[in-house]
C-alpha cells in the first residue's frame, strides 16, 4: 500500500507561474504541510512557531561537570577525575540523559526530512521566476513562502498596470485597420483579463461610454457579430 507521503506526493500539484496561480498554489502547499506537520510554519501570518532547536551531544564528563559545577571551573584533568570516580547513580541518571539525548536528535532529524520535503515541493513548483527564492537553502519555510508571497504582490500590481494599459489600448483601436468582429475579439480578452485582475477601467458609467465611443466609430453597428459574449 503506498504510503501518505508517496500518495501526497504524486498527487495533483499547481504550479506558480503568475501571480494569479496563488491562491490554489498556496491551498496546496498548506495541505503538503498539514500533511507532514514540519516544524517550520508556511503560513505567512503566524508569528508565534519557533525554529527548529539545535541539539549538542553532551558527553558524560560535560554532563557530570555541568550537573556537579564548582565555583572555579574545572581543569580537563578534575573533569577526568570526576568521570573516574562517577557512582552508580550518577551512571543511571546520565544513561537516562543520553537516551533523551538521541531521542531529541532522532526528532529533529525527522522534522528536518519533513522541512526538506516540503521545500523540494516549493521548489519543484515554482517556476523559473521565482526559483531563486525558492532556493534558499539556509531559509526557513516561512521566509520562502514569504519572499514567494511579496514576489507575486510585486508582480501582480504590474500585471494590473499591464492589463489596464491593454485594455486601454484595445479602445483606441476600431478603424478601417481592423475588422469589427476581430475587434471585439480582442476587445473581449482584454476586458476579461482586466475583469479577472479587478481593473477600475472597466467598471461604471464611463467604462460604458468608453466602449460605445470604440464602437462607435465603426459606420454601423450592424457589422458587429450577434453572438452573445461572456465576460468569463
Amino acid at each position: 500500500m503506498p504510503s501518505t507521503t508517496a500518495s501526497s506526493t504524486t498527487a495533483y500539484k499547481p504550479t506558480l507561474t503568475r501571480p494569479s496561480d496563488w491562491p490554489a498554489w498556496y491551498s496546496a502547499l498548506t495541505k503538503v504541510a498539514n500533511d507532514r506537520r514540519p516544524s517550520e510554519a508556511v503560513d505567512i501570518n503566524n508569528n508565534s512557531w519557533l525554529p527548529l532547536p539545535e541539539v549538542i551531544l553532551d558527553t558524560f564528563e560535560d554532563f557530570l561537570d555541568a550537573r556537579y559545577p564548582q565555583v572555579t571551573p574545572r581543569t580537563d584533568e578534575e573533569k577526568r577525575d570526576l568521570l573516574d570516580n562517577a557512582t552508580t547513580q550518577q551512571m543511571q541518571i546520565w544513561r537516562s540523559f543520553e537516551a533523551k539525548q538521541l531521542r531529541d536528535v532522532k526528532d529533529v532529524e525527522k522534522q528536518q526530512d519533513k522541512i526538506c520535503e516540503v521545500k523540494e515541493w516549493i521548489r519543484s513548483s515554482t517556476a523559473a521566476t521565482f526559483a531563486n527564492l525558492a532556493e534558499l537553502k539556509d531559509s526557513t519555510l516561512q521566509d520562502i513562502v514569504r519572499n514567494l508571497h511579496a514576489l507575486v504582490s510585486i508582480s501582480t500590481a504590474e500585471e494590473v498596470e499591464r492589463a489596464r494599459e491593454n485594455y486601454r489600448a484595445i479602445l483606441k483601436k476600431p478603424g478601417k485597420s481592423l475588422s469589427p468582429s476581430m475587434w471585439l475579439l480582442q476587445w473581449q480578452e482584454a476586458y476579461n483579463e482586466a475583469a479577472r485582475l479587478d481593473v477600475q477601467e472597466i467598471k461604471g458609467a464611463l467604462a460604458l461610454k468608453d466602449f460605445l465611443r470604440a464602437v462607435g466609430s465603426y459606420d454601423s453597428i450592424e457589422t458587429f457579430p450577434t453572438t452573445p459574449m461572456h465576460s468569463g
